[in-house]
């Protein structure tokens, strides 16, 4: 008998009768029923009414064990920008062989994460008491260099009346990863007038950058 299982004493045994024929008579047990939370070996006795001698039931209570029959997730796929922080998750929800589900920590291989270099990772966890695994794909992205300052914000010309310029296409800009990058000017207007003279002011926008560069020209009479 299971541990934990409603466990029934028989009430009636056959018993053979002096006159040759059998009847059915009722058993009074000691103790007078079974308690089933306590996995272990019992023994009943019970008496019959009018008979000297007992009848013995010999009761096996088993350890009831509940186990995992599954675990979710068992694939996760996760994705982190290169040099974040990425926690491994720490639990799976189990199924039980008793129906009900249970949170179960999970014990990874590598144990922890490592962003540092851009890639896909692969990482294992097992659970106590079950014999499968949940498995990990992490992806690494690269992390893009962003523009922390450029080479200049101000640029300072001078031009002779009716003379073609031509603003810088293009200037040096400083990285996050500490590397120096050539990145495009798109300006506004886009052509330098010249045709008269005066103080003039273009502004210039680079892709991925907040801020802006100023060229200021100044338009002279030859």
């Amino acid at each position: 008998m299971k541990q934990g299982l409603n466990y029934e004493l028989p009430k009636t045994a056959t018993a053979k009768m002096s006159d040759g024929t059998t009847k059915e008579v009722a058993l009074t047990w000691t103790p007078a029923s079974v308690d089933t939370t306590i996995a272990g070996n019992y023994e009943y006795t019970a008496t019959v009414q009018g008979y000297n001698g007992s009848v013995k039931l010999h009761l096996e209570v088993i350890d009831k064990t509940i186990t995992i029959v599954s675990v979710e997730p068992t694939e996760i796929d996760a994705a982190v920008e290169q040099g974040l922080n990425y926690e491994l998750p720490k639990t799976a929800t189990a199924k039980m062989s008793d129906g009900t589900t249970k949170e179960v920590a999970l014990t990874w291989t590598p144990a922890s994460v490592d962003t540092t270099i851009a890639g896909n990772y692969e990482y294992t966890a097992t659970v106590q008491g079950y014999n499968g695994s949940v498995k990990l794909h992490l992806a690494v992205k690269s992390k893009q260099a962003q523009i922390v300052k450029l080479e200049y914000t101000n640029l300072y010309y001078t031009a002779d009346i009716g003379e073609s310029y031509t603003l810088p296409k293009s200037m040096t800009a400083k990285m996050s990863d500490g590397t120096t990058k050539e990145v495009a000017l798109t300006w506004t207007p886009a052509l330098v007038d010249t045709s008269a003279p005066g103080y003039y002011i273009y502004r210039a926008i680079v892709e991925g950058y907040d801020g802006s560069v100023k060229a200021h020209i100044t338009v002279i009479e030859k």
